[in-house]
């Protein structure tokens, strides 16, 4: 038994990346899911909004937030473009927290403070360390020759805080 757990402790700490990518998945999956959550409450949504005042407030700036979850949730999930899809995400959960959330506080049965400032602490995460083995950037990176050159160039600055590039070898003269 106390083997068994050495062995997975030992492959866990041989592969921290592949945490991360599950942590991205599923952070991707629940930020799509929150897509879906304000698309079915939208006119409730919007009227919450309007009513503090907020610029730009009502069914636009509530489509805006379902299709950044939506598109941005999916990227991460697929982990592809994670660094773009977390910027985009972003706004979101700052406009969450200080004009929905943050009137609740900290202590609130909902508890939504302490979720969106996760998730904003999580977007930030992405946005610095990108994706990792389990995406499309790292499955790009690996396959250039299926790739264009101009895409493949963004996929290698998408994928670069994690690897260097990859140089050809050279052989002594």
């Amino acid at each position: 038994m106390f083997n068994a757990i050495k062995r997975a402790t030992q492959w866990s700490e041989l592969n921290r990346d592949i945490w991360l990518d599950l942590l991205r998945i599923w952070f991707g999956v629940a930020l799509f899911l929150k897509g879906v959550s304000v698309l079915r409450d939208t006119s409730v949504l919007a009227a919450e909004l309007s009513a503090r005042g907020l610029p730009l407030a009502g069914n636009t700036l509530v489509h805006y937030a379902a299709l950044a979850h939506f598109v941005g949730g999916t990227m991460m999930v697929f982990g592809l473009f994670t660094r773009i899809a977390a910027l985009m995400q972003i706004p979101n959960v700052i406009g969450a927290i200080l004009f929905i959330h943050l009137r609740a506080g900290l202590f609130s049965v909902e508890q939504g403070l302490q979720a969106a400032t996760v998730s904003l602490m999580l977007l930030v995460m992405f946005a610095f360390t990108g994706s990792g083995r389990l995406s499309t950037e790292w499955y790009f990176s690996e396959h250039p020759r299926q790739v264009s050159g101009e895409s493949l160039e963004l996929l290698r600055m998408e994928n670069g805080a994690r690897r260097a590039p990859a140089t050809e070898s050279t052989q002594p003269h």
